[in-house]
């Protein structure tokens, strides 16, 4: 009897548990795949990612010594890539980051009036119902521009 009891717990926990092991699997294989895209973008251009982040299916990151941006974002309509040589940039700032956030976008603007600010969307409400870790992100990121401006 306390055989079959065991048994019937250890089946129903690992019910319980392979649902779990799952997602979380699933969830690192596309945060791969979603580094391994914006390093391919990077190599596209001569450069290496050193720093990154990844957040739904959205991919940011820069190369310290070649100081260039990259930023990957996989939507239902397709790939957005974008990147920016840094040297050519005056200055960043964050735009949407008020009471109700509806977008939030990191905004390169580049010192020749030729070529158009950088936006890089971290989040939007039409997209993705709650904000989570953008806010931070979106500021992390602002500080790693502005101290690759400043070397």
């Amino acid at each position: 009897m306390d055989l079959q009891t065991t048994i019937i717990g250890a089946v129903l926990i690992a019910i319980c548990v392979v649902p779990f092991v799952l997602i979380n699997k699933k969830k690192k294989e596309k945060q791969q795949l979603l580094l391994k895209q914006l390093k391919a973008q990077a190599i596209t251009y001569g450069c290496a990612i050193t720093r990154h982040d990844l957040w739904h299916n959205t991919a940011i990151g820069i190369d310290d010594n070649e100081k260039c941006l990259f930023f990957f974002r996989r939507t239902k309509d397709g790939e957005v890539q974008k990147q920016a040589h840094l040297a050519g940039v005056d200055k960043v700032y964050i735009n949407g980051a008020g009471n109700a956030i509806e977008k939030l976008e990191l905004v390169l603007v580049h010192n020749s009036s030729k070529e158009p600010d950088t936006v890089l969307e971290f989040y939007n409400s039409a997209t993705l119902m709650q904000i989570n870790a953008e806010l931070e992100l979106v500021k992390k990121w602002q500080g790693i521009v502005e101290e690759s401006l400043i070397k």
